[in-house]
């Protein structure tokens, strides 16, 4: 069993209680038109293209194998299709301007790996998070390294959209010590709008967890203009008390890394994006948010 994995973060603060390893999975079924991670939507081999390191020397062109890169306008253009993932194009770059995301790892690698750091999550009562992406999207490597992680006492944590069959989370909810619970928006049409799902699955699996007495941490990123309305806002609280939900809520202020990676990224399929920026997502309106909830009963943090 392997997974392909795009990032591994070490000494995590914001991913759930204590210091933890954050394993970002590839693969996710939303489209979110502000993902800080674009290069974990698609489910196979994606590459960043640096145009400020590009020497324009052409060795990736060159030295493909398959013959699937092309230089046009000053871009690079990967036909994914005839891509066979072997990296000779990454290895010939000089400056480092083309980087692949993705990394196939076995459970039993990525376990050795996470054990070096359990020093730290017992000092500190942290763990393992899977995030992405979306880690239900690779659920059966997600459930091997959960049971692996279980079986060595290692404190686990999913960060999910909620976007899986319910069977799924029915089969890790005992293998898992907390799921981070991604809301974005309370209406559906908005949903479908900017994030291309619905949220009727998404609700009842949280809904679901909540009876099965999971542990559970809403996780709400505020978008500029997109989904911090006070309309928004009050609907997403009264759905969160409809389906019996009063725990913790972390407010998510919204930066523009999203761009960047955009600008970057070597797209299979165009998207959608969002311009904006932190500073529009001012410390007073999440203040503000922050009372709204509160004044509801709800435990409220800013920040992961």
């Amino acid at each position: 069993m392997k997974g392909t994995i795009f990032n591994i973060k070490r000494y995590s603060i914001h991913d759930g209680p204590g210091i933890r390893t954050t394993i970002f999975l590839k693969g996710c079924p939303l489209n979110c038109i502000w993902c800080h991670n674009p290069e974990g939507i698609e489910p196979g081999v994606s590459f960043f293209y640096d145009a400020n390191r590009c020497l324009n020397c052409m060795s990736c062109v060159r030295s493909c194998p398959q013959g699937c890169i092309s230089m046009s306008q000053g871009k690079i253009q990967i036909a994914f299709d005839k891509c066979t993932s072997c990296d000779t194009c990454i290895a010939t770059c000089p400056s480092n301007a083309l980087t692949k995301n993705g990394v196939c790892y076995s459970a039993a690698e990525l376990m050795e790996m996470i054990k070096k750091d359990t020093p730290f999550f017992e000092e500190s009562g942290g763990g393992i998070t899977f995030s992405g992406g979306e880690p239900m999207f690779q659920f059966d490597f997600l459930n091997e390294i959960l049971l692996k992680c279980k079986e060595q006492g290692i404190k686990t944590a999913v960060d999910t959209s909620g976007y899986a069959a319910i069977e799924k989370f029915d089969k890790i909810k005992d293998l898992t010590d907390l799921f981070l619970y991604d809301i974005k928006f309370a209406n559906e049409r908005d949903h479908i709008q900017y994030t291309g799902v619905s949220n009727d699955l998404i609700l009842k699996n949280l809904e679901f967890l909540l009876v099965q007495n999971a542990t559970v941490w809403i996780r709400i990123p505020l978008i500029p203009g997109i989904n911090d309305s006070r309309k928004n806002v009050n609907q997403t609280v009264e759905m969160l008390k409809d389906v019996g939900f009063f725990g913790r809520v972390h407010l998510l202020a919204y930066h523009d890394l999203s761009t960047v990676k955009m600008r970057k990224l070597v797209e299979q399929t165009k998207r959608k994006t969002v311009e904006a920026t932190v500073n529009n997502n001012s410390q007073l309106e999440l203040e503000t948010i922050k009372e709204i909830f509160q004044s509801q009963g709800f435990e409220v943090k800013v920040g992961g």
